[in-house]
């Protein structure tokens, strides 16, 4: 009890730990609402994204939630051991503030992704997506773009990011609840997170170039 209360106080992941911690509690509150197993009409009653509604409801509140409703144990397993992993990096490396804002850009950027395909080509127009994996894509993002715009230290991340992208896509076509659009779209917001998150040290950089 006391090395788990020592891990949870730990400064370094407390913000992985936490998104960990509310995903677990609120999957084993649905578990306790629907069963281990959901179905997508009960992952769209927990606050799972689903396009069409969105548009038509306004539930403006399902681009976050949806970050946060897993399907079955394996789903959540496979989502919570993978932030585990990579989620721990990045904090080490960004202040507490900024982790917040890749975690928020991450989460934005599965469901607006998601949400903008639908309008331009109707695709996933009433199909349910769920889960945590799009915010691990976009974390793998911020990787991807520190080890193209900060080589000198972190250019071996490349291969260890590329590696863990391969296998999220896989999952995203060998299981159901699995959406590529948004893997693609949390790699995306990732990304763009940590541009911005970067850009007043590429401005002083360039800056200075030029005085």
């Amino acid at each position: 009890m006391y090395k788990l209360k020592e891990f949870l106080k730990d400064p370094r992941y407390k913000f992985t730990v936490w998104f960990i911690l509310i995903n677990v509690a609120y999957y084993a509150f649905n578990c306790f609402r629907f069963g281990v197993s959901l179905t997508a009409t009960q992952a769209y009653e927990a606050g799972g994204f689903a396009s069409f509604f969105v548009e038509y409801d306004f539930e403006i509140y399902r681009f976050i939630t949806a970050n946060f409703v897993h399907f079955s144990l394996l789903h959540i397993l496979v989502n919570m051991i993978s932030m585990w992993n990579i989620g721990r990096l990045v904090e080490t490396i960004y202040s507490r503030r900024n982790y917040l804002y890749i975690l928020a850009g991450s989460a934005l950027g599965t469901t607006c992704f998601t949400y903008l395909i639908y309008i331009v080509t109707d695709i996933g127009r009433t199909s349910v997506s769920a889960g945590a994996s799009g915010v691990v894509c976009g974390l793998m993002g911020v990787m991807l773009y520190l080890s193209f715009f900060q080589k000198n230290i972190y250019y071996g991340t490349k291969s260890y990011v590329l590696q863990n992208m391969v296998i999220m896509i896989l999952f995203s076509f060998t299981l159901p609840v699995g959406s590529f659009i948004g893997h693609v779209g949390g790699l995306i917001g990732g990304f763009i997170a940590a541009y911005y998150i970067d850009l007043p040290n590429r401005l002083r950089k360039n800056n200075n170039k030029y005085n």
